[in-house]
């Protein structure tokens, strides 16, 4: 099978693990009834922060990111947006160590998105939306995007439940 029909995790698809163990501590309060907030991208670290909440109590955690080539990400003149919900695409299926699992498609075909596509409402001047999210890829390098934010896919497996509609998204170059 040709590198474009699989994709890379770290750990196994029902068992990723996570880039830090911060996220792992993260997660285990996320389960615990703490909701995700909001997520903030620093475009000139390269870094996402994602922000939680349970009662008075506060989690986050930073993740290393990629974006757009030349630092294009997303290609819009907005700095705030929402998660639109989850994009994974269903149907589509590939193997991995004899496990066939759905995987995430572009619109040409190619697997390059990883294991989860969650977008956010980054629209053109015509108000069509530009197809922009969070994304692994099939090497699970967080090699540059044509505009979207790449994420490890472990580090993605694991938030991809939490990252729901409405969740604000910031992009900043701090």
């Amino acid at each position: 099978m040709d590198s474009q029909n699989t994709f890379v995790i770290n750990g196994t698809f029902d068992n990723p693990i996570p880039s830090t163990n911060k996220l792992k501590k993260f997660v285990e309060k996320m389960e615990a009834g703490f909701s995700l907030q909001k997520i903030l991208v620093n475009k000139k670290n390269k870094k996402a922060t994602f922000y939680s909440k349970f009662k008075h109590n506060r989690a986050q955690v930073t993740l290393a990111v990629n974006l757009g080539k030349d630092n294009k990400t997303p290609v819009t003149n907005k700095s705030d947006y929402f998660l639109i919900g989850n994009s994974r695409v269903k149907g589509v299926r590939i193997k991995i160590a004899s496990n066939e699992l759905d995987a995430v498609m572009t619109r040409v075909g190619y697997i390059n998105l990883g294991v989860a596509f969650v977008g956010f409402d980054a629209v053109d001047a015509h108000n069509i939306n530009r197809g922009i999210g969070f994304h692994g890829s099939s090497k699970d390098e967080l090699e540059p995007t044509d505009g979207c934010i790449r994420m490890y896919n472990s580090d993605l497996k694991i938030l991809y439940p939490f990252m729901i509609k409405n969740i604000k998204v910031f992009i900043v170059e701090v």
